[in-house]
């Protein structure tokens, strides 16, 4: 590949989403009811999430893409994506970014660290207003019309509470025991006191969400029913995530080419670089290359 070469960029509108997660399950269903199983409605709400008020009819001349991660382990996306989306007016192409299981790992953790961590200091900050009731107290929902919320808060929060008590380290390891042979406190690197868990910090739910996250890494078991709807580089392109980085000019060709997407203007490397780069790697969340190594070796046993 000659330094300096250029790459295609769309003069059409592009318009673009993270993680709307319409497809999940836990939308659909509800969507389902309220448009009577009306699909037409359906995608005309979906259009509208783009672009308020325009019609899914009157969007040709524009280029529509979301990013929605969840959607991969769910195994019914696929089908409502092909059941919605698929026809011969309005194709559509799925990119599945796949990056080292480990590395994945370790960047959901984090996720869920910052974000216990934002939920936590926001409750705190409502505890410190009058009248604010406390979430950890059930009597505090007897008269709220909305008891499946206060109990959903309840749960999320009491998680939380017991997750940001230890460190990013700390939860790796512990996310590595096999339940229940094992005591949260003993699971700790031993580098600071025993930590006292309030009621609220339980062993097994802090240990079922950690092994949730660490099963995500296991990939053969959620791609099957993507290829089973789309057939593989014409409809879904799989890549992996280390390579985008590594190598992004090679891997936006790939792109451009599966889109069929026409000529127009150019992008450099150093400007695909740029755009590429701006992200943080994940690499630098944990520089403890034995808990990797570990990490890595759990999530090649859970398949076996």
């Amino acid at each position: 590949m000659k330094d300096g070469r250029v790459l295609h960029r769309l003069t059409r509108k592009i318009i673009g989403l993270k993680e709307i997660r319409y497809f999940e399950h836990f939308w659909m269903k509800y969507l389902f009811v309220l448009s009577k199983e009306n699909i037409t409605l359906m995608l005309e709400w979906y259009s509208q999430v783009f672009q308020k008020g325009e019609r899914f009819a009157e969007l040709e001349q524009s280029l529509y893409f979301e990013a929605s991660p969840s959607y991969f382990s769910q195994p019914q996306a696929p089908f409502f994506m092909k059941h919605f989306l698929a026809n011969p007016n309005h194709s559509i192409r799925l990119i599945l970014l796949l990056r080292d299981p480990v590395d994945r790992f370790l960047s959901h953790l984090r996720m869920e660290l910052q974000l216990c961590l934002g939920q936590m200091r926001n409750y705190l900050s409502k505890r410190k207003q009058k009248d604010s009731p406390d979430m950890f107290d059930n009597k505090n929902y007897g008269n709220m019309s909305n008891v499946l919320e206060g109990h959903r808060s309840q749960t999320r929060l009491a998680y939380c509470h017991c997750l940001v008590r230890y460190s990013f380290d700390d939860l790796i390891f512990l996310s590595l025991k096999t339940y229940p042979a094992y005591n949260l406190a003993d699971a700790t690197l031993g580098e600071s006191e025993s930590l006292t868990l309030k009621e609220h910090c339980t062993e097994h739910t802090l240990f079922q969400k950690l092994h949730s996250l660490l099963k995500l890494g296991l990939y053969a078991n959620y791609v099957t029913p993507w290829l089973h709807f789309f057939e593989i580089n014409k409809s879904l392109l799989i890549l992996p995530s280390e390579e985008f980085f590594n190598n992004p000019i090679y891997i936006m060709t790939q792109i451009e080419q599966f889109l069929q997407l026409p000529e127009s203007q150019w992008l450099n490397q150093t400007q695909w670089g740029g755009i590429i780069h701006k992200k943080y790697n994940i690499l630098n969340t944990t520089k403890n290359d034995k808990l990797k190594r570990l990490t890595n070796k759990v999530i090649l046993s859970l398949n076996t």
